[in-house]
């Protein structure tokens, strides 16, 4: 059996390489028949099987020894690795992925948002890559439950999202972490600052002086703050003191503005805000609804778990409904004196509004919006998809 070369992104990734994708879904299919399902087969037994797949379409039509390997490669890379995003995965400056649908691809390095030349070879590949990060953190994800949260086994962040929420296709953001915590000698050996200065920093620090670290978004200023630390004294005390910011969620959410009530959220002025707030270690969100678009809900609960502060949700008059989506995105929930929360079941919303026919129809819709509101309380509460739907039956 030919040796098999390291596994790369490379051939993962252009399209033109494999110029017949139905004969790799065809021979994936099979391998996935033919694997043991009562445990997991080795690296070396699973190329075994990839191999014997490979040798049989000979017979049908021979294949050149370069694309052998590049259809190997790439099925291996698609069970047992990340595919089109293994290079930016294993690229240890991409610091965050954002996938937006199987044509587009972005990373950012260095503090910089980068295009990505490769993409995956369409919609059905990206569903494979969803479901196996899924699978590695023992989440599920479909359009019933369109939203997860989960982590790569390095411990980075992964958010996805599928459509209905998602719009131009299957969204994936992985937000990576360094695996060293930057100190001054890195930052030295970067060129960041000269050893002049690192030395009459490491001074002012130990006497006690007042240092002001600023800079625009994105910039480093936690990374040198962190590096400075390094030098503060064993036998002193440090006290952190920051700045909570506050968003305000008073009246219905709505996907879109509404000329005859005022008194309403839509999702993209909610995100706009939280935003501009840039970067902040806290963020108060005040709660007065009593809730509206579920779909314009789970666009702000998927932002809020995205942003990097740690949120708090205060509710301070009434949560109710599809606002209650929103508070699960929260770190942190509290509730004031006499303020009210309450969850629905969203079929509610159709009594007397509705012909029996039509309650039918939507049937199936309400379902999914049920599943979608359980699922964002089960992300965040110790209860199961059934105790939670007596809750809900319990406000209703």
């Amino acid at each position: 059996m030919a040796e098999w070369a390291t596994i790369s992104a490379d051939v993962c990734t252009e399209e033109q390489k494999l110029d017949n994708k139905k004969l790799y879904f065809e021979i994936k299919e099979n391998v996935l028949q033919k694997a043991d399902h009562t445990r997991e087969l080795s690296n070396q037994e699973l190329k075994d099987c990839i191999e014997g797949e490979l040798q049989k379409r000979d017979k049908e039509g021979l294949l050149s020894f370069e694309k052998r390997r590049q259809y190997a490669e790439r099925l291996f890379a698609s069970f047992r690795k990340f595919g089109v995003l293994q290079e930016l995965i294993e690229d240890e400056e991409v610091t965050e992925i954002l996938v937006n649908g199987p044509t587009h691809i972005f990373y950012e390095k260095a503090g910089e948002l980068h295009c990505f030349e490769k993409s995956f070879s369409g919609e059905e590949e990206l569903a494979d890559l969803i479901q196996t990060i899924c699978a590695g953190g023992n989440r599920m994800v479909n359009e019933a439950s369109p939203i997860v949260d989960t982590r790569l086994p390095d411990g980075s962040r992964v958010n996805i999202v599928l459509p209905p929420i998602s719009l131009d296709g299957a969204s994936v953001s992985i937000r990576k972490f360094s695996k060293e915590p930057m100190n001054m000698a890195a930052l030295l050996s970067y060129g960041s600052l000269s050893e002049e200065i690192a030395l009459f920093l490491e001074k002012l620090v130990i006497a006690g002086y007042n240092l002001f670290v600023s800079g625009g978004t994105g910039s480093g200023k936690t990374t040198f703050l962190n590096a400075l630390s390094a030098y503060i004294p064993k036998d002193k005390r440090v006290i952190t003191i920051e700045d909570s910011a506050e968003l305000q969620l008073f009246g219905e959410i709505s996907s879109e503005e509404s000329w005859w009530n005022e008194d309403c959220v839509t999702y993209r002025d909610f995100i706009a805000e939280l935003n501009a707030l840039g970067e902040k270690k806290n963020i108060n969100v005040l709660i007065q609804s009593g809730g509206g678009d579920v779909f314009a809900a789970n666009a702000i609960y998927n932002a809020l778990i995205l942003n990097k502060a740690t949120i708090t949700g205060t509710i301070i008059g009434i949560c109710a409904s599809a606002a209650t989506i929103i508070l699960m995105a929260c770190d942190k929930r509290k509730i004031a004196k006499n303020a009210i929360l309450m969850a629905h079941n969203p079929s509610i919303s159709l009594w007397g509004s509705y012909t029996s026919e039509d309650l039918l129809k939507l049937a199936d819709v309400t379902d999914q919006v049920k599943k979608s509101i359980a699922t964002a309380y089960m992300d965040r509460l110790d209860k199961t998809e059934e105790e939670i739907n007596q809750l809900m039956d319990a406000e209703s």
